[in-house]
Formats: structure tokens, C-alpha cells, sequence
């Protein structure tokens, strides 16, 4: 027994890698693969609910090259998604061209790669330290229930974070050829988001860690040189399989080039109005509480490392520092956004691992203090996290207040935050500047308080970032129980990383054991969360509904039906019929449009009983068609996950073809 175990967790060897990699091929076989004709989406784990219509947004074009011989159809409301991202799209297409069109196939390439991705990740992890260290390090982040849910369907996020992995590992090589191929794979990311600018610095400070100082230069000119012609090829294959296409169509060039050029969803540095209020309503509670403590972890500790590093004389240029420069750069660009999801912070979950094995190289070096000394900084942290949620008190009417802010999850709120946390902010960030400074054993330098101070606000400023959650706390009747559950636990990890970072280096002087503490974080994180707890009973149970659904729309609609709604693109997908997406315009001028140029489509909608914004567009332009109700299906809702009834209905127009109906506006 001693042998075994002497084999599989103390020594680094061949076998031990092959083990523990079968392993987590097993573990992504199992939770991926045996799924992947299941609709992945639960009110629990993402913010749509029911997200049924992502993915199809994602593929359709795929579909309408495979059925039609285009990537842009003449029914599309807005052609221009294709050419922003029409990474996932030609995925589509080539999946169905090799395995005809069916539930599963578009799929199949975005779960390949995903799988790729993460057995890379875990070769190269294996090589800096132990194996099972690095499949612990791979299972609790693959695991995580965001990047389980969306990891199984086509999310451009995903596609990102696949390709961001490979391409690091890739990178790190020390072939003379590596750089150049890695900064090649970075640059196809703007085939998925053109977000991969910023992510982009992943691979150069992959490429800056060397262990030979003359080789970082040119290590980081092969990278660039690679990322430069990758993106200018992109752009150009761009250029020649859509626009053609789009000029034949009535769409214009200029049209096309201003979307590909779109650096969402980051903001656009040339919208100083825009970004500004983004930036005087920061820091902003990101998505809603659905992260949890995984917030703290992408997005505080690399800035608590950032920080700390930066106070080292001498400050050491070896690319740590952009890699611990990214996640939060990356998050705050997303959270000043108008409005932002919690699957564009994927591409840094999955990064996580890998951050921070390249951070162990820095929290080994720092010094620590007594046990003791130490015990007693979490137990004023542990005080200080109780004192927030129970010393404060509010009137009913600020909790009224209080309840239609909170209320605004995604959407940039119309107040500066500052302006109404700023006092809870700075008493926050004064306590834990306090403690830092008292934690510091070695000489203290004024760059190195400013550090501390910088890292406090930005813990207190993510702690109370859509408060007071005190208030919250108190109002349980007014707000949903897990947001006191999801509020204590990200504070409590905020707090924790915090003095983990300034102050507790020296309790955890084996690698080993930061390790432990990573994955004991991650498991934490995903169990305190009781949206995640009960989204994972949920996986199972609902995958069945899209393929009953699919089934069902397969025996009433014809070939050649277009078909409207919200969910039309992602229960058509395995269907002949064309969809025409318009989750939140008026779909009545493009079904007139459509009508008058092709009289001879059939054309159908898909209303949710809840979505009734639909219902009202067609209510006003009663005079001009009707709806018959053909078919009821039975799906889950998109706010809660219950059953609710989602009408097949056939649109008859009232007047003939080309006779020039007058349209009622919507309000």
C-alpha cells in the first residue's frame, strides 16, 4: 500500500502522468461526452434560465451554409453576427457536412477542442509538479458548474478558453518554433471573440517566462510576429467567405467591417461617454451572485498578487506580471460594459490552474509569521465579516430602494456606486489596511503601504460592490435566500485571499499544501452555493425536454417553414426549417419582408407564455395577420426553470402580397 501510494502521489513519474491523465479523460467523458445531445441550460447555473437560444444564435449560420450553400440567409434580422464570430459557425458547417444534420453534431468540434484544451492543460501542469496535483488542479476547475453547463454546448467563451489553454502551453514550450505557433493560435481567436486582444497577453507573458533571460525578447517578437499574421489571415478568410456573400445580399461592406472590428465584449476605448459611466458605476457585483467565491479567486487574487509583486525591489520582469495583470483588467473591462453575463468571465475561470501554479513561484518566496500570530488575523477577519452583516439598519423605504437596485443584475445601474457604498467601501478598506500593515514583519516601504492600501479598497470594493449587504442580509423576505448565503460567502473569501496573500505565506511553505488550499477554495465555492447545488441535480433531469421538443417540431413543421421566436434557433437547429431570431424586436416587418420576396415559405412562430413581448407586436398588427395555435409544448421557463407552455402557432396574413400594409408601431 505504501508503494502504491508512494507511486501515485510522491513521485514524479510517466506512469503516474498516464494514470492520472486517463483519469481526467474519464471525468470529461462523463460529464461532457455522454451528454452532449442534452440541452445543457438550468435556471440554477446561468443567468438565462432556460438558455435555449444562445447556442442557436451560435450555429445557425452553420446550419443555413450546410442546407443553403451561405453563411448570411436572406431571412436573418442581423447578418452581421457572422462575421464577428464566425468561429463556431463554420465549426457548424463542417460538423454537419461529416455527420448530417441532428441534435449532436454542432457540438461535436467545440467538445473536442474543450477536451483538448483541458488534457493539455493537465500535460503541461504535470510537468511542474506532481500528477495528482495537477488533476486535482483540472477536475475542480472543469468541474465547475458555469464551465460544466456551457462547456457541453457551442458558447464562443468556451471555444476562447479552449484555444487560450492550448495556445499558453503551446507557448511555454521551449522550441525555438513554440512562440511563433502559440502567438498563431491566439491570433485565430478572432475568428471566435475579438475580445482576444486583451487575452491575448496570456500567451506573451508565456512566452516573457523563460529560463534564460537573452531568449525573452525574442521569445516575445516570435509571439507577437505570430498573434500579427494569424489575426491579418483571419481577417482576410473573414473578408473572403462573407462579404461576397453579404454584397450579393444588400448587406454593405462597411457594415460588415465596422461589426468584425467589434472589441466586444469589451468596451470600446473610442465611447469616452460610455466608458465613463461604466467607470463611475465600478465596482459592480458581477452577475448577480451566480460566481459566488469563484469572483475572489479570477479576479481579486491575481490583483492581490499583481500588487504584491509590484512592491519587490528588485521588480522582476519574467511575465508573471502580465499574467497576474490580466484577469482583473479582463473582468473590470467586462463589468463597466452596459451589460455583461456571467459566461464572459469563462476564457479566466479556466485560466485559473494555470495562474496559479505560475503564483506558487511567488507565494513560496514570501515570508510568513508564527501560527499563532496568524490564527489570530483570520479571527478578526471572521469578526469583521459578521460585524458588516449585523451592525448596520435600514428603513423600509431604503430597503424598497434597496430591492430595485439589487434587482438590476446585468444592466449598468443609473447611480455612481461611490456615491452610495463609498462609506462602506473606505471603512472596509481602512480595517483591512490596518491589518495588513500590522501583519508585515519585514521593513515597510511606502510603495509597499500603498500596495496594501490599493488591495484593501479592492477587496472592500467587491465586497460591498451592490450593497449595503447588510441590508440584504436583513430583508430576507425581500430578496431571495441565497443572496445572504451567496454575499457572506463571497466576503469570507475575499477576506480569506486577502490575508492569505499579505499575511499568511509562511502557514503553507509546501507546495503541496497551497495546492490543497486552491482545491479546497474551489470545492468550497461551488458547495456554498446553493444556485450551483441544485443546478447540478438539475442537468440530468431536463437534457431529455430539447430532444422531446425537437422531436415534436419535427412532425409539424415543413421543410420550408421560417420560423420566429426566441427558441426557434436552438429547437430548429436539427431541422430543415429556416429560423429568423428577433428575441427583442418586432418580428412582424421581417415576416411581412419575408412574405412579400417568398410568398411560397410557410411561416411559423414559437411564443413563450412568459416572453409575452412577442404576443404584444403581433396584438398591434392584428389588422395585417393572426395566429393559429398549432401545437403546445411543454418546456422549462426561462426566469424560474418550471414548466411553462410554449405555443407553435402558424402565421396567417390577412392582406395579399405586395399590397403595402401600413405596420402599428410597438411601444
Amino acid at each position: 500500500m505504501h508503494k502504491v501510494a508512494a507511486f501515485l502521489f510522491h513521485k514524479r513519474t510517466s506512469a503516474a502522468r498516464w494514470f492520472f491523465g486517463g483519469l481526467l479523460l474519464l471525468l470529461l467523458i462523463v460529464t461532457r461526452w455522454l451528454w452532449i445531445d442534452c440541452d445543457g441550460g438550468t435556471p440554477s447555473l446561468t443567468e438565462y434560465g432556460y438558455f435555449a437560444t444562445d447556442e442557436g444564435f451560435y450555429a445557425c449560420g452553420g446550419k443555413q451554409k450546410f442546407l443553403l450553400g451561405r453563411f448570411i440567409s436572406l431571412i436573418r434580422a442581423n447578418p452581421n453576427t457572422f462575421a464577428i464570430c464566425p468561429a463556431s459557425h463554420l465549426l457548424t458547417w463542417l460538423a454537419f457536412s461529416l455527420f448530417g444534420q441532428n441534435t449532436w453534431a454542432h457540438r461535436f468540434f467545440p467538445l473536442l477542442l474543450n477536451t483538448g484544451a483541458w488534457l493539455a492543460a493537465y500535460a503541461y501542469l504535470s510537468k511542474k509538479t506532481l500528477a495528482w496535483i495537477a488533476f486535482l488542479l483540472c477536475a475542480c476547475v472543469a468541474l465547475n458548474p458555469l464551465l460544466l453547463v456551457y462547456g457541453r454546448t457551442v458558447c464562443n467563451d468556451t471555444l476562447m478558453a479552449s484555444l487560450l489553454l492550448i495556445g499558453y502551453v503551446v507557448t511555454r514550450r521551449q522550441a525555438r518554433w513554440a512562440p511563433f505557433a502559440g502567438g498563431c493560435l491566439f491570433g485565430l481567436g478572432v475568428w471566435i471573440k475579438p475580445s482576444i486582444w486583451l487575452l491575448a497577453l496570456f500567451g506573451l507573458s508565456g512566452a516573457a517566462i523563460s529560463p534564460c533571460v537573452r531568449r525573452r525578447w525574442p521569445r516575445i517578437g516570435l509571439f507577437a510576429l505570430g498573434f500579427g499574421l494569424s489575426c491579418c489571415l483571419g481577417f482576410a478568410l473573414i473578408r473572403l467567405l462573407i462579404h461576397p456573400e453579404a454584397v450579393l445580399q444588400n448587406v454593405t461592406v462597411d457594415e460588415l467591417l465596422a461589426a468584425s472590428d467589434s472589441s466586444y465584449p469589451l468596451p470600446n476605448p473610442f465611447d469616452w461617454s460610455a466608458t465613463f459611466r461604466g467607470v463611475s458605476s465600478f465596482p459592480r457585483f458581477p452577475s448577480g451572485g451566480l460566481l459566488s467565491m469563484w469572483i475572489p479567486l479570477f479576479l481579486i487574487l491575481p490583483a492581490l498578487l499583481l500588487l504584491r509583486r509590484l512592491t519587490e525591489r528588485p521588480l522582476r520582469w519574467d511575465g508573471r506580471l502580465l499574467l497576474y495583470l490580466v484577469p482583473p483588467l479582463y473582468a473590470g473591462g467586462i463589468m463597466i460594459m452596459p451589460v455583461y453575463y456571467a459566461h464572459y468571465f469563462i476564457p479566466v475561470i479556466a485560466f485559473l490552474p494555470v495562474i496559479w501554479l505560475e503564483a506558487r513561484h511567488d507565494l513560496k518566496r514570501w515570508a510568513g509569521h508564527d501560527h499563532l500570530f496568524s490564527l489570530a488575523l483570520w479571527v478578526m477577519a471572521v469578526l469583521f465579516v459578521f460585524a458588516s452583516f449585523h451592525s448596520f439598519d435600514v428603513s423600509e423605504a431604503q430597503a424598497e430602494s434597496l430591492n430595485d437596485y439589487l434587482a438590476n443584475a446585468y444592466n449598468l445601474p443609473q447611480r455612481i456606486v461611490w456615491t452610495r457604498n463609498g462609506g462602506y467601501i473606505l471603512t472596509g478598506a481602512a480595517l483591512l489596511t490596518a491589518m495588513g500593515l500590522w501583519g508585515r514583519r519585514r521593513p515597510l516601504t511606502v510603495l509597499t503601504a500603498g500596495a496594501i492600501l490599493a488591495s484593501a479598497l479592492l477587496v472592500s470594493g467587491l465586497c460591498y460592490s451592490r450593497l449595503p449587504l447588510s441590508e440584504a442580509y436583513k430583508y430576507t423576505a425581500l430578496f431571495p435566500s441565497t443572496i445572504k448565503d451567496v454575499a457572506f460567502v463571497l466576503q469570507i473569501g475575499s477576506l480569506a485571499l486577502f490575508f492569505a496573500v499579505w499575511c499568511l505565506p509562511g502557514l503553507l511553505r509546501t507546495g503541496c499544501r497551497w495546492h490543497l488550499l486552491l482545491a479546497a477554495l474551489l470545492t468550497f465555492a461551488t458547495l456554498a452555493n446553493p444556485r450551483w447545488r441544485r443546478g447540478t441535480r438539475e442537468l440530468a433531469r431536463r437534457g431529455t425536454l430539447h430532444r422531446q421538443a425537437v422531436a415534436e417540431l419535427a412532425k409539424l413543421l415543413p421543410e420550408d417553414a421560417v420560423v420566429f421566436g426566441e427558441r426557434a434557433p436552438q429547437l430548429c437547429l436539427p431541422l430543415k426549417a429556416r429560423t429568423a431570431p428577433a428575441p427583442n424586436t418586432d418580428p412582424v416587418p421581417m415576416a411581412l419582408a419575408i412574405r412579400e420576396r417568398y410568398p411560397q415559405f410557410p411561416q411559423f412562430a414559437l411564443l413563450d407564455a412568459e416572453h409575452n413581448y412577442h404576443f404584444t407586436h403581433y396584438e398591434n398588427n392584428k389588422h395585417l395577420l393572426e395566429l393559429k395555435v398549432l401545437h403546445t409544448l411543454v418546456l422549462p421557463s426561462f426566469n424560474n426553470g418550471l414548466p411553462v407552455q410554449v405555443f407553435l402557432t402558424r402565421l396567417l396574413f390577412k392582406e395579399p402580397s405586395g399590397a403595402g400594409p401600413r405596420l402599428n408601431a410597438t411601444p
